[in-house]
């Protein structure tokens, strides 16, 4: 007879999409003769391999001399809890720019204000962009054409990933004739 140890939840290691785990615990076995246990994992990586984000399950079987066997399932949960990067294209946290000619407001060129954003694990990130003072509203993905009034306007980035984490990067963008 063999009791396979309790479930074993984590989080990944920072920078990685995986987790270490050093002590996955061991199956009881009970019975007359010696015993050899094994462990197989459903990925098919070695016991002491990093565990991917996800759900593993660990077949533990035991067999004794006459070729007797017996099975437990233990699951191996590995969640990411880490947010996204942000990379800012630029360091200051407000900047001032003029008014384009003959109008009383500046309109974003390109890329100019774009965050870029990395996570540990792979999959989609999204990127918002909301504002509010001198002009308000939001955006996806890009600030390219948006318009900002003379004035002063706090712009609030967001960053998510794919497991619902969150980072955030905001600026104040002082537009001045």
């Amino acid at each position: 007879v063999i009791t396979c140890p309790g479930a074993g939840f984590t989080v990944t290691v920072a920078g990685s999409c995986a987790a270490t785990i050093t002590n996955l615990g061991a199956p009881v076995v009970t019975g007359n003769d010696v015993v050899t246990v094994t462990g197989t994992r459903s990925d098919n990586q070695a016991l002491n391999a990093s565990f991917p984000k996800g759900a593993t399950t660990i077949t533990w079987t035991a067999e004794d001399a006459s070729g007797n066997k017996a099975t437990c399932t233990q699951l191996v949960v590995v969640s990411d809890e880490e947010a996204p990067v942000i990379t800012a294209p630029f360091a200051d946290a407000a900047i001032t720019k003029d008014t384009d000619a003959d109008v009383c407001s500046y309109t974003v060129k390109g890329t100019e204000f774009d965050a870029n954003a990395t996570d540990n694990c792979a999959g989609p990130i999204t990127i918002s962009y909301s504002w509010s003072g001198a002009s308000s509203g939001s955006a996806n993905n890009t600030l390219a054409g948006v318009v900002f009034e003379k004035g002063t306007t706090y712009v609030l980035c967001s960053v998510a990933d794919a497991n619902g984490n969150v980072a955030e990067w905001s600026f104040a963008i002082s537009v001045a004739d």
